[in-house]
């Protein structure tokens, strides 16, 4: 198991919260504004209502950050960042330089809803508004405050990973990811008539889930876990998304175990003559051309359906460029790539190369209760793996997805159209390149 089921948690911890010697000392100090002390308790009392403060979440993903000890206790149990926050007003500039971003190993605290840092067991408690570290507030973008978010190290691994070998990428270093993740918790919900709070600590922060074009909306779908299992005060259930995403047994040979033999003559949907015309122009090409396709197929999303306008072999290198599939065993694909099928059958690759870049959709509140139909999973587009790979292709878009001040905050903290950048060329820039035939 990656992620550990907790006990539910007892009213009283709030009150030990509260009385507890050396924490939360923003709330005993007077130089501070009198309403960081108040929205500071309500968030309290609310997050008593709606999570389990007996849990730390991950920033990232979503989950409980308690995790089984590693058995070469290589890796921390968590990770924790701080950083300047700006819960009341707003940063110069989006750019952090990553000197700004402090790292921490870090445990959940058993006694309170918090983590202990080491090596010097201080104790923190994520997205409350604590003092700034010193060099926040003498740096060359000063903060009033400063924030602490925790992180699942495998987590971590990913961030870094996505950063360095995502096309789709818009997080590009550490003070990017920051400037992410505290604008996600500095949005304040309008409520009691205009006051604006803070958001729950120990809570995941909303993060944006409308399109472009669309009005800005904002809520935890775009986790892909159900609610409940964030929550996690007792109607919870296990899922792929308490699975390791980075060490996952089998991998391999289960994903390859979903490739279909397909004919090398025939195609299994009928195919107009323009696109007969134009899959014999593209098998022509020279290898050169052929590979400069390659990587605009893992930019934007893809179609779960197949057209088999280019060749399989074309698909397979698309497949094996694929970022989140960097720990394949070399020999096990060699031996499937190099045993076809029969002499009239080739593998479908393009399939599985559809299947494994379809992006994870939100739960589908419509069948709520029928769980097959409530959620996504790899098993929704017909592909079988471990449930690992699936919590990997989730937090790999949670991530894809993510870019600073993504939640569109202005001056007034009221929140703004995002601008999306095109993750892949549009229609006209395609059609421009004289590549793809007019199939209208």
């Amino acid at each position: 198991m990656f992620f550990s089921r907790t006990r539910p948690t007892s009213p009283i911890i709030i009150q030990k919260f509260l009385a507890k010697p050396g924490t939360s000392s923003h709330l005993r100090h007077s130089h501070y504004p009198s309403h960081v002390a108040h929205f500071t308790f309500l968030d309290i009392q609310q997050a008593t209502m709606a999570s389990n403060n007996n849990i730390c979440v991950c920033t990232i993903c979503g989950i409980n950050l308690e995790l089984p000890i590693p058995p070469d206790d290589s890796k921390p149990i968590a990770v924790c960042l701080s950083g300047p926050h700006w819960p009341f007003s707003q940063p110069q500039s989006l750019d952090l330089p990553d000197d700004a971003v402090h790292r921490f190993i870090a445990e959940k605290d058993d006694d309170l809803p918090g983590l202990i840092l080491f090596p010097d067991g201080r104790r923190v408690y994520p997205h409350l508004i604590s003092l700034p570290e010193q060099s926040d507030a003498a740096s060359a973008q000063p903060a009033p405050f400063g924030l602490f978010v925790g992180m699942h190290p495998a987590c971590e691994d990913l961030v870094n990973r996505v950063m360095e070998t995502s096309f789709n990428s818009r997080i590009h270093s550490l003070g990017d990811l920051w400037m992410t993740l505290e604008r996600r918790c500095a949005r304040r919900e309008l409520r009691d008539g205009g006051t604006r709070q803070t958001p729950s600590f120990n809570f995941p922060p909303n993060i944006p889930t409308s399109q472009a074009g669309e009005e800005v909306q904002f809520s935890i779908d775009r986790y892909f876990v159900p609610f409940s299992c964030i929550v996690s005060v007792g109607n919870e259930w296990e899922g792929w998304w308490n699975h390791n995403p980075i060490n996952i047994p089998d991998l391999t040979t289960q994903l390859l175990s979903n490739l279909e033999p397909i004919s090398r003559i025939t195609t299994p949907i009928p195919l107009s003559k323009s696109t007969q015309e134009f899959k014999s122009c593209l098998a022509v090409l020279p290898a050169e051309i052929q590979n400069e396709l390659v990587p605009w197929f893992q930019m934007g999303s893809i179609s779960v359906d197949c057209n088999y306008m280019m060749p399989q072999s074309l698909w397979k290198q698309i497949f094996f460029q694929i970022p989140f599939l960097w720990d394949l065993d070399t020999e096990k694909v060699l031996k499937k790539t190099y045993s076809e099928p029969s002499e009239t059958e080739e593998w479908n690759w393009e399939k599985i190369t559809r299947q494994v870049l379809s992006p994870a959709q939100p739960s589908d509140r419509r069948y709520e209760g029928d769980e097959k139909g409530y959620l996504w999973s790899h098993e929704t587009v017909g592909l079988h793996v471990p449930p690992g790979f699936t919590n990997r292709r989730r937090i790999w878009q949670i991530l894809e997805e993510m870019w600073p001040n993504d939640v569109g905050l202005d001056s007034d903290y009221w929140p703004t159209k995002p601008h999306y950048e095109p993750d892949a060329l549009s229609r006209d820039e395609w059609e421009g390149l004289e590549l793809w035939p007019d199939l209208d």
